[in-house]
């Protein structure tokens, strides 16, 4: 380990910034920061949902300056939400005022549902990226259609257009290329099958590169680093075989575990996509309303997010019964259906609930996804056991007792930094994490299962399943769920 060094990890999420800066010589972090991501959304089926590409580029130029001392090596490392999408002119600039595409953009979601009749299936076996709006590769055939005069000098996510803001070049990750559905599963580069069914020139995009892979640039040694969900892994230090996955709960959330290949036949509700050099794939589900529907319902309740998960957990603790249901889609959800038309819904509404019911069946609604969630990846086969997260909203105990509940698995909660960016400051450090002594930035905690409610889990699974049926039906036919016919 070099001691004279300082290291600076970013994370560029979907509503937050956050950096650390870490000084090796005194072991211990200089400053750590957090700020909104300029991100502008409207909601509907077909949401606009961007960020404002130079906005950020200006932050990162912030961190690396304040990063920086006299005479001492500056490392840095990214940490990057997936799926974004950003056309590029020939002058190197976003080529829209409104930046780059993120994940919960749903203008190709009609472009999503023509693709879903034809090669659906057979692209989500071969790249392991189901068809979606979040989908590059769907947003790419969406932008296109939508714009056929012009044709961008490139094609990429945002962190690769900051990388090569940075160093002068285009070259991105494998752990976000193999999220865009443009890379075969085993393979490292950008698939030419995929590209010419897509009409799209491998010359637009990016080189890809491991995300361990070190640049020059005016500030000090930049490491490639990659998407948020490989680096959470890296940074909490699941490994194939090491009997741990890793669930997220940020504005998204997911349900990974690691494994050293690829599926043979891959189950139609999980994604599968590359982890850091030599650890091999994430196989899993991520789930679109977690962060984001908290914020909402606290929004329509006028209560802050931690109120609203006191007060709905405190309810379903005194009772389960006569609350309302709430179908939790208020952003289209991913697994397992995989459909954007799906919406928030009340049912069983009736005139005697109060605020605090409302806050209970949200709980109940969340709790439900991901208890779904967590018997399909124990269906898939996997040996899990026990659950490794580092998510902020964990740190209220009786939510952190409840997900072990429903979950059925053990927690291990991480305390003191997001997941994501420990990984990219582990990167940024050399690897050298394991190095760390005690006293490091994070904290376990441990939450053991008190009760596994599965006939409670179950009916309200099945009541989700139903309304997400009974909607698509609505929208595209009875076999719309299964994707038959």
């Amino acid at each position: 380990m070099a001691n004279d060094e300082r290291w600076l990890a970013m994370d560029i999420g979907t509503t937050h910034l956050k950096s650390v800066v870490w000084d090796a010589r005194a072991f211990a972090p200089i400053f750590q920061t957090e700020t909104p991501t300029p991100y502008h959304a409207r909601g509907g089926p077909s949401a606009t949902a961007t960020i404002d590409a130079q906005a950020v580029l200006t932050w990162v130029v912030q961190q690396l300056m304040q990063g920086q001392e006299a005479g001492r090596p500056l490392r840095m490392a990214f940490s990057t939400a997936m799926h974004t999408f950003l056309p590029v002119d020939q002058a190197g600039d976003p080529w829209a005022e409104e930046g780059a595409y993120t994940w919960m953009d749903g203008r190709s979601a009609a472009v999503a549902e023509r693709l879903r009749h034809t090669i659906a299936q057979a692209w989500q076996a071969e790249t392991g990226t189901p068809v979606h709006a979040m989908s590059v590769a769907v947003k790419w055939v969406w932008w296109r259609e939508a714009h056929r005069n012009i044709l961008p000098a490139h094609i990429v996510g945002l962190k690769d257009w900051l990388v090569y803001r940075l160093s002068g070049q285009w070259l991105t990750d494998w752990a976000c290329a193999s999220a865009t559905g443009m890379v075969a599963l085993g393979s490292d580069d950008w698939d030419r099958q995929i590209l010419t069914a897509i009409d799209l020139e491998p010359g637009v995009l990016p080189r890809i590169g491991a995300p361990e892979t070190e640049l020059d640039t005016p500030y000090g040694r930049l490491i490639l680093g990659g998407g948020d969900a490989a680096m959470a892994h890296f940074g909490l230090g699941v490994v194939p075989g090491c009997g741990a996955g890793v669930l997220s709960l940020g504005t998204s959330g997911a349900l990974r575990a690691q494994i050293k290949r690829p599926p043979a036949a891959l189950k139609p509700n999980f994604f599968c996509y590359r982890g850091v050099s030599g650890t091999g794939y994430l196989l899993g589900e991520a789930y679109s309303n977690v962060g984001s529907l908290l914020a909402f319902i606290a929004d329509w309740q006028r209560v802050s997010v931690p109120e609203l998960i006191t007060r709905g957990l405190r309810r379903l603790a005194a009772g389960r019964t006569r609350l309302p249901r709430l179908i939790p889609f208020a952003v289209g959800e991913r697994p397992p259906y995989w459909r954007e038309t799906l919406r928030l819904e009340w049912r069983g509404v009736q005139p005697e609930h109060q605020p605090d019911d409302f806050m209970a069946a949200t709980m109940a609604a969340l709790l439900t996804v991901l208890y779904g969630g967590s018997r399909r990846l124990r269906a898939s086969g996997l040996t899990l056991n026990t659950l490794r997260s580092a998510s902020r909203l964990l740190a209220a105990p009786e939510l952190a007792q409840w997900v072990a509940n429903a979950t059925g698995f053990p927690l291990s909660v991480e305390e003191g930094m997001d997941a994501s960016l420990a990984g990219a400051l582990r990167m940024a450090a050399r690897d050298t994490w394991q190095e760390f002594p005690p006293n490091a930035p994070r904290q376990q905690r441990y939450v053991e299962p008190t009760e596994h409610d599965v006939a409670y889990w179950e009916e309200n699974l099945a009541v989700l399943d139903l309304a997400a049926q009974e909607q698509l039906n609505a929208n595209t036919g009875p076999s719309a769920l299964t994707g038959e016919g």
